[in-house]
């Protein structure tokens, strides 16, 4: 967590203050090298496998196929007339999706504040605007990206 009005950072169970910031740079220089050294010997494993947006997009995939079945089904689906079912499904798949691009909205949202207390002040519609702003955008842009875009 980055508690910027007390000038510290807390890493799980460590906390830094602005005089140790060599220990993060350190540690952010090392998992740099370790990612340039996983693409050199193993090309893929980044971007195929652990980025978020491959993560994210084979999450909303996997929504997808569960709410409208395979790609068979679902071409065949789209080929027809809008029923209900379909209405419902179609529904359904974006509502779920929505519903992840929000969760993962607040997350990082959270990630930078006192978690419990601004989910209390999100709940009680007293949370300052900035944090509905970034969920916001954080939502329509994990939504857009990951799901409609892909």
């Amino acid at each position: 967590m980055v508690d910027i009005s007390n000038r510290r950072f807390y890493f799980f169970f460590i906390e830094l203050w602005p005089q140790e910031i060599y220990y993060f740079t350190g540690l952010l220089i090392l998992a740099a090298l370790a990612l340039f050294l996983i693409n050199a010997v193993a090309g893929r494993v980044w971007c195929g496998y652990l980025c978020p947006q491959t993560v994210w997009t084979d999450l909303f995939q996997t929504v997808e196929r569960w709410v409208e079945g395979d790609r068979r089904e679902h071409l065949r689906r789209d080929a027809g007339p809008w029923t209900i079912e379909r209405a419902a499904r179609f529904g359904l798949k974006h509502f779920l999706w929505l519903m992840i691009a929000w969760w993962t909205g607040g997350a990082w949202v959270l990630y930078f504040a006192d978690a419990p207390t601004l989910v209390m002040d999100l709940a009680t519609l007293q949370a300052p605007l900035v944090a509905y702003a970034s969920i916001g955008i954080l939502t329509v842009t994990t939504y857009s990206f990951a799901g409609l875009m892909r």
